[in-house]
Order: C-alpha cells, then sequence, then structure tokens
C-alpha cells in the first residue's frame, strides 16, 4: 500500500510511520523538517511546506494521512491536491471541535459537533480552526474518515506535559488540583494511537465519511495524578485548591497543569468500538511511561546536585 503522511517527522506521526513501514507499506512522509536523521531509508522523506502540497499530487495513494491540517485554507489545500489522487484520506482533528460550538455535553457524540450552532464571540483559535477544516471536509468530494484522539502520551511529546508533573513529584513539590481535580478526561498511549490508525485504514469501509474517536477509559485529573505518585513510588502529595481562586491569581494552567480542563472532556468511542480495536491496559502504559520519565528526572536532579556541589 501506497501511504503518504503529512507530517509524520515527530512523535505518534512518525510512529505510526515506522509501523507502516515495518509492516510491509510503501511509506512517505511530508514536512518542511524533511529530512531528519531518526527515519529509516525505507521512508521516503518529501521536504515541503503544508501551505503548498502541489508536489504530492502527481501520483496517487492508497491512504493519506494528514496530521499538518489547521485550518479551513489548509483543508482546501488538501482538498484540491488530493480529490482523485487518494482512495483514503484520514484527518487528524481534535476534541476540541466541542469547544467552537455550542451546547456540546460530555461524553462527546462522534458526530454531535456538525449538529450544534457555532459559538459567537472569543472561541479558542485551535478548536475554531479544527472545526472549520471539518466542515470543509465533509462538504468535498474526497473518501475521508475524520480522527479525533484525546491527550497522547508517550515518549517524545513535543509539549512536554507529563514531564511538568513527573518532575515535581520527584522534586518532592506539591501537585495543586484545581477543584479537587474532580473533572473527567481520556487519554491514549502513543502505541495505542498507531494501533488505532492501523484499524481506521484497515476498516475503510466502515470509515469513510465518519467520525471516530478513540481513547483509553475516562478518569479523573485526581486519579490520574495519584496514579503517578503510585508509579513513582512517592507519598501522594497534593493541594485541592479552587479553579477560580487560581485563575484570579494569575495562574499559567497551560504551562503548570496541562492535563486540567474546567469541565469532563470525554470523547465518546462508540465507532472505535465497532472497528473492534484494542489497546493496551492503562495501568501498565502508564507505570512504563511514568517509570521512564521519573527516571530521567531523577537522573537530571543528580546532574544538578553535582554541579552545585
Amino acid at each position: 500500500m501506497e501511504i503518504l503522511i503529512l507530517g509524520g517527522t515527530k512523535f505518534f506521526g512518525k510512529a505510526f510511520a515506522l509501523a507502516a513501514a515495518k509492516d510491509g507499506h510503501k511509506v512517505s512522509v511530508y514536512s518542511r523538517a524533511c529530512p531528519v536523521k531518526d527515519l529509516p531509508k525505507s521512508i521516503k522523506q518529501i521536504k515541503g511546506q503544508r501551505s503548498d502540497l502541489s508536489k504530492l499530487a502527481k501520483k496517487r495513494w492508497d491512504f493519506v494521512l494528514d496530521n499538518i491540517c489547521y485550518t479551513a485554507k489548509d483543508m482546501k489545500e488538501a482538498i484540491k491536491t488530493f480529490s482523485g489522487k487518494t482512495k483514503h484520506y484520514v484527518f487528524l482533528s481534535s476534541g476540541d471541535v466541542h469547544l467552537a460550538v455550542e451546547g456540546a455535553v460530555s461524553p462527546f457524540g462522534e458526530e454531535i459537533a456538525h449538529k450544534l450552532p457555532r459559538k459567537r464571540g472569543k472561541v479558542d483559535p485551535y478548536g475554531k480552526g479544527k472545526y472549520e477544516a471539518e466542515v470543509a471536509l465533509r462538504k468535498s468530494p474526497l473518501p475521508y474518515s475524520i480522527v479525533r484522539f484525546p491527550i497522547v502520551i508517550g515518549k517524545g511529546d513535543p509539549k512536554a506535559r507529563l514531564e511538568v508533573y513527573i518532575k515535581d513529584i520527584v522534586y518532592n513539590k506539591p501537585i495543586i488540583l484545581p477543584d479537587g481535580g474532580k473533572y473527567k478526561r481520556r487519554f491514549i498511549f502513543i502505541e495505542d494511537t498507531t494501533a488505532a490508525l492501523k484499524a481506521v485504514m484497515q476498516n475503510r469501509e466502515k470509515c469513510v465519511g465518519k467520525v471516530v474517536h478513540f481513547g483509553d477509559k475516562a478518569i479523573t485529573l485526581k486519579s490520574f495524578i495519584k496514579a503517578c505518585f503510585k508509579y513513582c513510588n512517592k507519598k501522594i502529595n497534593t493541594v485541592d485548591i479552587s479553579a477560580e481562586i487560581l485563575k484570579r491569581a494569575n495562574y499559567d494552567f497551560a504551562k503548570e497543569n496541562p492535563y486540567f480542563n474546567p469541565f469532563d472532556y470525554v470523547l465518546g468511542i462508540k465507532n472505535a468500538k465497532l472497528l473492534a480495536w484494542r489497546h493496551n491496559p492503562s495501568e501498565k502504559w502508564l507505570k512504563n511511561i511514568v517509570s521512564f520519565y521519573a527516571k530521567e528526572a531523577r537522573a537530571e536532579a543528580r546532574k544538578e546536585a553535582s554541579k552545585k556541589a
């Protein structure tokens, strides 16, 4: 199978590229970062800007994964390029599309975002961009699927979100739980994103024209942080503070508490279940990744201590 990945040089895009190549597919990645050193020679690297995909229209692709589309303008470029050129175009969107519409309530069904009116006034630009890209795609002739992941956890997260918590735990700093950490959300392990994309690719007939959500079991931030303390072999040390009080104190939620959301944020995964998608047990993968980052944090702490000695 001829597979093209827009992106594919880091994190879960890269993980899928490596897995697909290992399975024997002909894989090409397209990114302004190309060429990168840590992809095997079996993966073709094409350097280019997301705003101009014209060079990709010269051949046909069995499967296109668009990992770097953020606006309707980006999507229109993809529609122009791949219409009549691919059997299956998969847009990696975001659960944040539900923040761009009025009245979406967790757990978010796959199709609910496009049954509700758009929000007026100030709207998160990321969610708005993904939503508008979806609208453009749904009107196009492309044989599409829309995939939405929750927060992806794994080695190489460019946002380094899990490390924020693990470093504080290792350094014996208390973890703030806004509103007691009572709100729920899903996470997904990086290896399970690869399994999810394979499931969509292998079940084209079931997925074309559909939105598919993936994710592990819903969990509160409080439960998640407790598990992190456990896997770091540390005594639980958390502080419950009202999110409103933190907001008035100009607390930087994105920087200091990147997994917090002031409401339940759970993607319904009905369509994923129809694909018989299976994922790693959360207890196992979370223990492994927390232990990995805890080891890195301890090594960093020892390095800093030796510098001061």
